[in-house]
């Protein structure tokens, strides 16, 4: 079989030295453009966010390999399409248990924010910054990420709350609130629900409303989950309201709202995506995932 990885950059030395040896392989870096015109030749295709993998009917793939939670890179019809193997991190809570990128990257951009990060690049004069510790942190989605985000501010001495759907009491360090009173109660608000057709859009100008006009809202799960559109209406009404995000909408189309992010500079951090790029986190999931592949390479 030939497999084809379009941005090699994001893959381990071992992974590619690994596969080299089984399949006839084509790692390189290549844009959206080139890559639709030749990637349904190929039979393996070994691909992160980085880059949309649409559908077409006739093609020769086999397996489409993603060391991923978050499938919406990967067109829909893959999953129901009967030739097709997709093979990811979705649901994989053993594995994904030992992986820190994200959440030490949430950790990271909440730090920047309170720290004032944005006004001290263009301010020569020192700017006096905020702590952690006695802030009321709100966490929408309690799942892998969200407790381990949670664990940490705790230890900061923060008072810790979160609004999950399948989970119906307090736990031990986090007090449940309902999802009205978290919205407004919070200084700091930060997303870890995954991204599906019910999460779209959940935040909304409805929700944005309910908001401190100073909270910190943070997105490291998947822009889909936030209404763009409200939020940046949002920010440009509300002065101090800062949003800190890893994740866009449509992140890999030129139509997408990375500009008028970056034109309210005083009030957003945006970094591009990079929040489960660590050379530890892609080592884990790499190997997972080429494990994973040779159990049904080798049945086959």
């Amino acid at each position: 079989m030939n497999l084809i990885c379009p941005h090699e950059k994001y893959f381990s030395q071992d992974i590619k030295k690994k596969f080299k040896k089984i399949l006839a392989c084509n790692f390189t870096n290549i844009n959206q453009a080139k890559f639709n015109k030749l990637f349904y030749k190929y039979e393996v295709i070994l691909a992160r966010f980085k880059i949309n993998i649409p559908y077409r009917a006739e093609h020769n793939i086999k397996f489409i390999l993603s060391p991923t939670t978050g499938l919406n890179h990967i067109n829909a019809k893959y999953l129901k399409d009967s030739r097709v193997n997709v093979i990811s991190l979705k649901n994989e809570s053993k594995i994904l248990s030992k992986v820190n990128a994200t959440v030490e990257h949430t950790v990271f951009l909440v730090l920047l924010a309170l720290r004032k990060f944005l006004k001290n690049k263009k301010d020569k004069n020192i700017i006096i910054g905020n702590e952690i510790n006695k802030k009321k942190i709100g966490l929408l989605g309690l799942g892998r990420i969200g407790k381990k985000v949670g664990s940490i501010f705790d230890m900061f001495g923060a008072e810790v709350s979160f609004y999950d759907k399948k989970i119906k009491k307090n736990l031990k360090n986090f007090r449940r609130k309902k999802l009205k009173n978290l919205l407004e109660d919070s200084d700091l608000i930060s997303l870890h629900i995954p991204y599906e057709k019910k999460n779209e859009n959940f935040i909304n100008q409805k929700k944005l409303k309910l908001m401190k006009d100073n909270v910190i809202l943070v997105n490291t799960s998947r822009g889909e989950v936030i209404n763009e559109g409200d939020l940046i209406s949002h920010i440009k009404r509300k002065r101090k309201f800062q949003y800190i995000a890893d994740v866009i909408s449509n992140e890999n189309k030129k139509e997408n709202n990375r500009r008028n992010f970056l034109s309210l500079k005083n009030n957003v951090i945006l970094t591009p995506h990079i929040g489960g790029l660590t050379e530890e986190s892609i080592k884990i999931t790499d190997n997972f995932i080429y494990k994973k592949f040779l159990k049904y390479y080798l049945g086959n």
